[in-house]
């Protein structure tokens, strides 16, 4: 009987420590961590220019019906070329838009992609998709100016931004 008493006070006494001993938790966790390195989209655009000094229309009279164009230009040959550099790894949309000062409005400035002027639009204050999802290789933009009459004798002038961006489906 001693046995047993002294059996049950082992047990018993384990109990008890054990139950005051504090719960061990788990302290450390891990996970999985993956990386996919790609290449960086790249574009590149230069422009050529048919003449030398930019979009040059010369010296000319106003008239509500005449289309100058760049005096540089001809048949494959347009006013700007934007080149598509062959370092370029993404399909791109090249777009144009202008800006202008003075009297001669922004819509008296124009551009084509062909040099018979089928597909003549005004350049606008806002950026115009030309080129649609087009990669490396050279782009035409001729260039057009109709002087309304009444236009005031002087000099005017616009910029003229060309972009490149990547092609989004």
């Amino acid at each position: 009987m001693k046995r047993r008493l002294i059996a049950i006070l082992a047990i018993t006494l384990t109990l008890i420590v054990m139950l005051s001993l504090p719960a061990v938790a788990e302290t450390e966790r891990s996970v999985d961590a993956s990386v996919t390195v790609s290449e960086p989209e790249i574009i590149n655009i230069t422009l050529t220019d048919a003449g030398v000094a930019g979009i040059q229309f010369g010296s000319v009279a106003p008239s509500d019906i005449e289309i100058y164009g760049d005096v540089a230009q001809i048949v494959g040959t347009p006013a700007i070329k934007v080149n598509v550099a062959a370092e370029t790894n993404v399909q791109v949309d090249i777009s144009i838009m202008g800006s202008t000062t003075g009297a001669l409005a922004l819509s008296n400035w124009k551009y084509s992609k062909l040099f018979d002027k089928s597909d003549i639009a005004s350049i606008t204050g806002s950026y115009t998709e030309v080129y649609d999802n087009v990669g490396d290789g050279s782009y035409d933009f001729y260039h057009w100016i109709i002087i309304p009459v009444g236009t005031t004798i002087g000099g005017y002038s616009a910029t003229i931004n060309y972009k490149a961006e990547k092609h989004t489906p």
